[in-house]
């Protein structure tokens, strides 16, 4: 067996047990990493960068929901999470790039409804103000149809 052979295939194994490990928890114990760290160093994968995308894959939507969780309505983090999200992360096994990446989908997440209502408020102005315009316009012929080409008033 060749070595990237060998590398595709510790690395589908440690991604079956990080998959199993995901789907049986909200968020892996200490005992679940510590496991995982052991499988790692035993199939000799600890240091390849595909491991951190197994689990950018794999547990990134835990630390999604966590971000939500922490994040106020108007999408801030406050002062007393950050030092649990950023154990979470170092739990899951999430670089610091990472983190930022699955920040920028909370915060989207977070951010598309209040975007649309904010849209849907402008179209709602933006068409009383089209309507208010095409009323006036409209009272405004109304007015000079009643007058005759010399501009006096008819009737």
């Amino acid at each position: 067996m060749t070595r990237d052979e060998w590398l595709a295939t510790a690395v589908d194994f440690y991604y079956q047990e990080v998959n199993r490990i995901s789907n049986a928890r909200a968020v892996p114990t200490i005992n679940d990493i510590n496991d995982l760290d052991v499988l790692k160093q035993f199939l000799a994968i600890e240091h390849q960068p595909i491991v951190s995308k197994v689990n950018l894959e794999l547990f990134g939507d835990k630390y999604v929901k966590a971000l939500s969780e922490a994040m106020t309505p108007t999408g801030v983090i406050t002062e007393e999470y950050i030092n649990g999200l950023e154990r979470l992360r170092v739990r899951l096994g999430l670089s610091e790039q990472d983190a930022r990446q699955l920040l920028n989908v909370a915060s989207r997440s977070r951010m598309i409804p209040i975007i649309k209502d904010l849209v849907n408020i402008w179209k709602s102005d933006t068409d009383a103000t089209y309507r208010r315009e095409q009323e006036k316009k409209a009272a405004e012929k109304g007015k000079m149809a009643k007058r005759d080409k010399s501009g006096r008033v008819v009737g």
